[in-house]
C-alpha cells in the first residue's frame, strides 16, 4: 500500500499545475458547462482511485471505507496543492507520510513507518 500511495500521490502533485487547477475550479463555480466537465472528471478520478484502493482494503473493514478513503485522499491532495502555492517550503513528505497512515487506518491496512535515514 505505501509504495502505491507514494507513487500515486507524488505523481498527482508533480503533474498538476496548481494555479491552473485553482483557476479551473474558480471557473467551474461561474460556468455550468465547466462545472459539468469538472464533475465528470471527478467521477472518473474517484472511480479509478476507488478501484485502486479497494485492492488494499481489509475484508474486515467497514463496508464504506473506500469512499471515505477516496474523499480523504482527494481533499488532502487538493489541500497540499493549495498550501504549496502559499507556502512553497511546505514539508510535503511529512504530510504524505501522515496521510498514508490515515488512509491505512480508514482501510484497515497496516502501514509500515518510513525507514529512518
Amino acid at each position: 500500500f505505501a509504495g502505491w500511495f507514494k507513487a500515486a500521490v507524488s505523481g498527482l502533485l508533480d503533474d498538476l499545475e496548481p494555479r491552473l487547477l485553482l483557476e479551473i475550479q474558480a471557473e467551474a463555480s461561474r460556468n455550468p458547462r465547466i462545472a459539468q466537465i469538472v464533475q465528470d472528471a471527478d467521477r472518473r478520478i474517484r472511480g479509478a482511485l476507488a478501484a485502486a484502493l479497494s485492492r488494499y482494503a481489509s475484508p474486515a473493514a467497514a463496508s464504506s471505507p473506500i469512499g471515505t478513503a477516496v474523499d480523504l485522499l482527494l481533499v488532502s491532495v487538493f489541500g497540499v496543492i493549495s498550501r504549496r502555492l502559499i507556502h512553497p517550503e511546505l514539508d510535503t513528505e511529512s504530510l504524505l507520510a501522515a496521510l498514508s497512515r490515515q488512509l491505512g487506518q480508514v482501510l484497515d491496512v497496516p502501514v509500515a513507518p518510513e525507514p529512518a535515514i
